[in-house]
């Protein structure tokens, strides 16, 4: 039996597996079909055949030849609830109409699912012929989840006092049956300190195949500057890099009188940005599995008495779920922070702020301050019900300047979960407290 030049894997049985071709026993018809269908399927592609070239009568072989033909979808099948308006649906899953059926169409529509927020697992792809060409047909079931949330905040003093912080977060999903969002927040740090944003999200305004958006915030800090944000950007889908941003923003910082009386001056910030997302958590509100990741980088200038100075801000968030057993689910959670401008310490205006619910739960919101940090957190949820869980968790953070010993804390809490709200309740220690004077974070989420 001859061996072509072009053998690639070596003999199995009677078959000769090649880069371009196999060879079967004429009369092994049940291995032909069997070994062809499941390379077929391990390939995933719609355009690949295996097709037979020839025979070799002496050695008693047949030769079939693969063949791969680029197909894409012809049309796009949607169904689905309908809340979303039919040209930004077209919009949304346009893309797939370029990719190669089965595995490009595939990995695109999981892009498209890891971009979006309300693009949940219940959506999904299939595929069928119709008037012998190509359909990949959509089940569409957005979950659309606007909400209003609200965060509570205590710490007990060595005094026995009471220090408290609030939040109110409106998040509005769809109400144009655009895919878009609207987000309204209120913070409240103490007497002196409150901050005031509004944003705006469309992946596809009016239709247009390009997302976009903006945002405007004002902020008073303890009492001594102003600050008011200015921004707006384009957006779009980045394949497997999840949905990019890039945009520019302004920010102006005034001082108050008392500001102005202990030295500060005025501050303006000209920045072009650049954002990447993903979110693949397999549930929204109370994932399992799945990472959410977020990449930020802004450059530009800012103009102050001093003159002229190049600024530079970095900032990267990633969250794992993991469920190694179905009692525990762990979550992970690191943050990376750092502004550079050239001098050897940043404008107050522009230091970074931590401590909190969202960062180190055993202290205060905004209680760190530094120009470069890097946060971890580590959180075992035991697994109550379906709806419920409880919380044990780890924090730590490294900061530079450095701040010694390094922040550190750790607590207990819940999470609840329902149809109509969510309840997330959090006690944190830190290292420097006893158990009396702990941090208490308390969240209402009220969905409708």
């Amino acid at each position: 039996m001859r061996i072509s030049k072009r053998l690639l894997y070596g003999i199995i049985g009677l078959t000769i597996l090649t880069a371009q071709s196999r060879e079967f026993s004429i009369n092994d018809t049940a291995q032909v079909k069997t070994q062809l269908e499941q390379d077929l399927m391990l390939r995933n592609d719609w355009g690949s055949t295996w097709n037979l070239y020839g025979f070799r009568s002496a050695a008693g072989l047949a030769e079939y030849r693969f063949r791969k033909q680029i197909v894409t979808p012809d049309s796009l099948l949607i169904t689905g609830s309908g809340l979303v308006s039919p040209s930004i649906t077209r919009r949304l899953f346009e893309p797939l109409l370029s990719q190669p059926l089965i595995y490009g169409t595939d990995r695109s529509f999981t892009d498209i699912q890891d971009a979006h927020a309300f693009m949940n697992r219940k959506s999904d792809i299939s595929y069928a012929l119709f008037r012998g060409k190509p359909v990949a047909l959509i089940d569409f079931n957005p979950d659309f989840a606007s909400e209003v949330s609200g965060i509570a905040g205590g710490q007990r003093t060595a005094n026995n006092d009471w220090i408290l912080t609030g939040q109110i977060q409106v998040h509005l999903e769809n109400i144009w049956r655009s895919a878009g969002s609207l987000d309204f927040h209120w913070e409240r740090l103490d007497e002196a300190s409150q901050k005031i944003s509004v944003g705006i999200d469309e992946p596809f305004p009016f239709g247009l195949p390009i997302g976009g958006g903006g945002a405007y915030s004002q902020e008073i800090h303890a009492g001594l500057f102003t600050q008011t944000r200015q921004e707006i950007y384009v957006s779009g889908i980045g394949g497997v890099l999840g949905r990019w941003y890039a945009g520019s923003s302004v920010i102006r910082t005034l001082p108050t009188f008392d500001g102005k009386a202990a030295g500060l001056t005025a501050l303006r910030e000209r920045l072009i940005t650049l954002k990447l997302t993903r979110n693949s958590l397999d549930d929204r509100w109370l994932p399992e599995r799945g990472l959410r990741r977020e990449s930020k980088l802004e450059f530009g200038s800012e103009k102050g008495t001093a003159g002229d100075r190049i600024l530079l801000k970095i900032h990267y968030s990633r969250e794992r779920y993991y469920i190694p057993n179905p009692a525990w689910v762990w979550k992970i959670k690191m943050r990376a922070d750092g502004i550079f401008n050239g001098r050897e310490a940043v404008s107050d205006y522009q230091i970074i702020r931590s401590g909190g619910i969202q960062t180190i739960r055993g202290y205060p919101e905004q209680f760190f301050t530094a120009e470069r940090q890097f946060i971890v957190s580590v959180e075992g949820q035991p697994v109550v019900n379906a709806k419920m869980r409880g919380v044990v968790f780890i924090d730590a953070g490294w900061f530079y300047p450095g701040i010694s010993p390094s922040p550190l804390s750790g607590g207990v809490g819940f999470i609840q979960n329902s149809k109509s709200a969510m309840i997330k309740f959090y006690y944190g220690i830190s290292r420097d407290n006893s158990w009396t004077e702990g941090q208490i974070h308390f969240q209402i989420i009220n969905k409708f």
